[in-house]
């Protein structure tokens, strides 16, 4: 059964369930969850096999983090973390955790996909480049485009809403798959409550 390393830098949001069903629900492949740090509240992820990289804490290192240069840095010791995985694939959630594991990924020679969300692709390029995302996503849309010319990348958009935005952004179109997430309806299922008796919730983002 071949292996898939699931990155994402912080193990696990609790709004993200649909990586963790996405892990859980895997038939053909084994997965292992790796990321750089472990949330306070966090999903439960005991049934995943999950591993924290090692994490630069120099000055330099620092630094280079916020300037978004921590690619020129040595990947040694994740490396050999990687490789008692035997991984044949390295999966990304959202751009910004791919640029993230890309110099990794490289240097181990693994195939990088990346998986486009929301709004690592929906925001307008100049409101990274305006620092409004931190000095050190001031080139976040360029290091993507950048990123998605390297031929061992491939795209996954959830909808084909998202894979136009991803074109618009400068990913070229053959690079970009359409995968929509699913839901398993097993575990939903209509509300007995009448609607008229049903409270609104207005939600405004």
């Amino acid at each position: 059964m071949p292996n898939v390393i699931v990155y994402r830098r912080d193990l696990l949001p609790l709004s993200e369930t649909f990586i963790l069903q996405q892990i859980l629900n895997l038939r053909s492949w084994k997965a292992t969850l790796i990321g750089r740090s472990i949330l306070k509240d966090t999903l439960n992820t005991d049934a995943i096999a999950s591993q924290i990289l090692a994490e630069p804490k120099t000055l330099v290192h620092n630094i280079a983090k916020r300037l978004g240069l921590l690619e020129r840095f040595s990947q040694k010791n994740n490396i050999q973390i990687l490789a008692k995985y035997k991984p044949n694939i390295i999966h990304a959630h959202f751009g910004i955790d791919a640029l993230e594991i890309a110099p990794l990924a490289r240097a181990a020679g693994l195939p990088l996909a990346v998986t486009l969300h929301g709004y690592d692709i929906n925001i307008y390029s100049d409101w990274w480049e305006r620092g409004c995302g931190g000095t050190g996503m001031l080139t976040y849309p360029a290091r993507l485009r950048k990123l998605s010319a390297e031929n061992w990348v491939q795209f996954i958009a959830i909808s084909h809403a998202i894979k136009t935005r991803a074109i618009e952004q400068g990913i070229p179109e053959n690079k970009i798959v359409v995968a929509h997430i699913g839901v398993d309806c097993n575990t939903f299922s209509v509300s007995s409550v009448p609607m008229t008796a049903r409270r609104t919730i207005l939600f405004v983002g």
